[in-house]
């Protein structure tokens, strides 16, 4: 996605689908419903996506761009390995 300046702005374990019980699973995403056109360098400042896995920039209104989905898949990991989320 971020190939094509694709923000998805929603990650979070629901919206993270595993297509087959092989050992490696295919990933497949769903849910685009808060997904933007975003370049490398630009930014967006509207709030969107669930609150427990967004960036602090995002909570705080201060602009984000791609890094907001590396945030939320760091959350998804934490919250997938310690069953707790970290904040």
């Amino acid at each position: 996605l971020h190939f094509k300046n694709i923000v998805h702005c929603d990650l979070k374990p629901e919206n993270v689908l595993l297509a087959s019980a092989e050992p490696f699973p295919q990933v497949k995403l769903c849910d685009f419903g808060f997904a933007r056109i975003i370049g490398e360098k630009s930014f967006r400042r509207s709030v969107v996506g669930t609150p427990a896995y967004l960036a602090p920039e995002v909570l705080r209104s201060k602009g984000y761009n791609r890094s907001l989905d590396m945030w939320s898949v760091g959350v998804i990991v934490y919250v997938s390995l310690s069953g707790t989320f970290p904040f």
